[in-house]
C-alpha cells in the first residue's frame, strides 16, 4: 500500500522509512505484518532493494529501507527534476528491472502478489 515516506539517518546510513496507508491498524493487521515482513528481508540481490527493518506501533507500520537519491522510477520519469533518461539509459533500467523480476520469479512463492509499477522501482 502507500504512505507517507520520511528521510532519515540510522546508524550512519541514509534511510527511508515509509509509514504504510492502512485504515485500521487491527491485531490481526498487526499479526500478518509481522509474519509477512520477515519475508521480504531474505532478499539478497543486487536488483532488489533491501528492506532494513520495520516497526509495527499502533497505529502505524512502518518500513525501513536504503535511501535512494534520484527516488522512484515514476519520479525521474515525470518529476520536474531535468533528468532526461536517453535510450541507452531506458535500456539499462529495463535490463535490471528484468533480472530483478526474474530473480523473484525463480523463488519459491514466499510472498503475496504485487503488481509492479514505476513507483515500485527504485532508481
Amino acid at each position: 500500500p502507500s504512505g507517507e515516506t520520511w528521510r532519515g539517518k540510522w546508524q550512519r546510513n541514509d534511510v527511508v522509512a515509509k509509514v504504510l496507508s492502512i485504515r485500521q491498524c487491527t491485531a490481526r493487521v498487526q499479526r500478518d505484518f509481522n509474519e509477512e515482513f520477515p519475508k521480504l528481508r531474505i532478499f539478497s540481490h543486487p536488483n532488489i532493494l533491501p528492506i532494513i527493518g520495520s516497526c509495527v506501533a499502533p497505529p502505524n507500520l512502518i518500513v525501513l529501507s536504503q535511501y535512494m537519491p534520484r527516488g522512484s522510477l515514476y519520479n525521474l520519469l515525470h518529476g520536474a527534476n531535468g533528468v532526461v533518461v536517453d535510450t541507452s539509459q531506458a535500456v539499462r533500467f529495463a535490463l535490471d528491472i528484468a533480472r530483478g523480476m526474474a530473480y523473484l520469479h525463480s523463488l519459491e512463492r514466499i510472498i503475496p502478489t504485487y503488481y509492479l509499477n514505476s513507483n515500485h522501482v527504485m532508481t
